[in-house]
């Protein structure tokens, strides 16, 4: 008897242990269930919120776009005259701002960053819609203070685009601001060419011609159609390849009148003159 109720016993705790255990992991199967759920709405949630944030952009960073401006002539098609008067012109502002900094010592001050070009333009970055107005302020003061000039302040996405235009030279050893100004010059028949403005000089793909990168103008376009695209240099004529766009890809070298070119027509043979 002793030991059936000893069984008896053993058999009750046995029960009540295993229907606690089956209990803790019931529990603790929902509580993983929950926190699975919690997890997947928060991970739903912060993919919500990034595909907000995709799509609107903050204020800021539109406020940003027409923040940055440019100083252009409105008689000029290119920036050659604000480029060639911009430290008077930067002297004439930094007064303003000066002067009006001292004046108003509590502020708030206009603040703006000028250290950077856009297609030879300078661009004027504001720190806020106020140092804009202060800026559109300052350049109606001195929009008629330079001789030939007439400054006028547009958003940098309004900088005009030029042409560009690609120029295969022979590789003479002479600076390259000297060689366009002979372009200029053997070429007047070209409207607007004065206004023509070296981008940079590009690596030869041949060591028998230099090529370089202008900007040109829309007024010139027609006259290098009609001159098949070749304009006077040398003893030759080099060839010019016109952009339209933003970019002016890398092309093969075309030469400039090559050596097929210039033996056609020409009779060769190796009988004696008569």
């Amino acid at each position: 008897m002793a030991m059936v109720e000893e069984y008896e016993k053993f058999q009750t705790e046995r029960t009540a242990t295993m229907g606690s255990s089956e209990t803790q992991k019931r529990n603790r199967s929902q509580n993983e269930s929950g926190n699975a759920a919690d997890r997947k709405r928060l991970k739903q949630g912060d993919v919500a919120e990034s595909a907000t944030s995709t799509k609107h952009r903050y204020f800021s960073d539109v406020a940003r776009d027409h923040l940055q401006t440019s100083i252009i002539d409105e008689g000029s098609i290119t920036p050659l005259a604000v480029q060639q008067k911009w430290v008077e012109i930067d002297v004439r502002l930094s007064y303003l701002v000066t002067d009006y900094v001292l004046d108003n010592p509590e502020g708030p001050h206009p603040e703006f960053d000028s250290s950077e070009s856009l297609r030879g333009y300078r661009v004027i970055k504001c720190a806020d819609q106020f140092s804009l107005d202060f800026l559109a302020g300052c350049v109606a003061k001195i929009c008629d203070a330079f001789e030939g000039l007439k400054l006028k302040l547009i958003p940098a996405k309004d900088i005009p685009r030029r042409p560009r235009a690609r120029i295969w030279l022979p590789p003479i050893a002479e600076p390259v601001e000297k060689l366009l100004r002979c372009i200029k010059l053997h070429n007047k028949n070209i409207p607007a060419i004065d206004e023509w403005e070296l981008i940079k000089v590009e690596e030869p793909r041949k060591p028998t011609n230099k090529p370089i990168l202008l900007a040109v103008c829309s007024e010139s376009l027609e006259a290098l159609a009609e001159a098949d695209y070749k304009i006077r240099f040398g003893i030759r004529k080099a060839k010019v390849r016109v952009f339209l766009g933003e970019v002016s890809p890398v092309e093969e070298d075309p030469g400039v009148d090559g050596a097929g070119e210039l033996l056609m027509g020409v009779k060769l043979s190796d009988e004696p003159d008569q």
